[in-house]
C-alpha cells in the first residue's frame, strides 16, 4: 500500500490505529497501538509517493522514542531512502527525538510521473522486551514511531 504525499505543502502523517501513516507501512511493523507503531525486527520500511517529482531537496522528519531497558542503554538508528544513507542516530535516552534528513531529488525513483520512495530504518539493536523484563512481548523493538513528515527544507537548509 502507498499513499500519496503533496510534500509542496508540507505533510505529517500520523502512526497509530487511527494514523495515516499506517496505509505507508511495508515491512517490518508491530501492530498498529493507539497512537504510534513500533517497529518489528532489524529493519522497518514505508512507502512514500509524490504527485509530482521533486525539484529540490526535501526534509523528511520523524519523531520516535527508542526502546531502551536494563542492560539496552542506545538504540542505533540508520535511516536509508532507496538505497542512499540519508543519517545515522544513536538514541540513548527516553525521551523523544525528532530526527531529520535530505532528501536529493535524484534519490527519487520516477515511474509514470509519479516520484516513489522506499524509507527503510535500520535497527540493529531491536531487542525483545522479554529479555529486559518479566513480559510475554517476544516484538524485536527499536523505535515507537509518532510521526512522519516530508516538506520542504527549512530556510536555513536550502541551498
Amino acid at each position: 500500500m502507498s499513499l500519496t504525499i503533496a510534500a509542496e505543502t508540507g505533510t505529517t502523517l500520523y502512526f497509530g490505529r487511527n494514523g495515516q501513516a499506517g496505509k505507508t507501512l511495508l515491512e517490518g511493523w508491530a501492530h498498529p497501538e493507539e497512537h504510534h507503531h513500533w517497529n518489528d525486527g532489524f529493519e522497518a520500511s514505508l512507502d512514500v509517493r509524490l504527485a509530482i517529482p521533486p525539484s529540490a531537496a526535501l526534509q523528511l522528519t520523524v519523531e520516535v522514542r527508542p526502546h531502551l531497558g536494563p542492560g539496552l542503554t542506545r538504540q542505533d538508528v540508520t535511516l536509508y531512502f532507496n538505497g542512499f544513507r540519508l543519517g545515522f542516530w544513536r538514541l540513548e535516552r527516553l525521551d523523544g527525538y525528532t530526527l531529520s534528513a535530505e532528501i536529493e531529488p535524484e534519490f527519487w525513483l520516477k515511474r509514470d510521473g509519479i516520484a516513489w520512495g522506499k524509507c527503510t530504518w535500520h535497527l540493529p539493536n531491536s531487542t525483545m522486551p522479554s529479555t529486559l523484563a518479566r513480559t510475554e512481548d517476544n516484538r524485536l523493538l527499536g523505535l515507537c514511531f509518532q510521526s512522519f513528515g516530508l516538506g520542504p527544507l527549512p530556510l536555513k537548509g536550502r541551498r
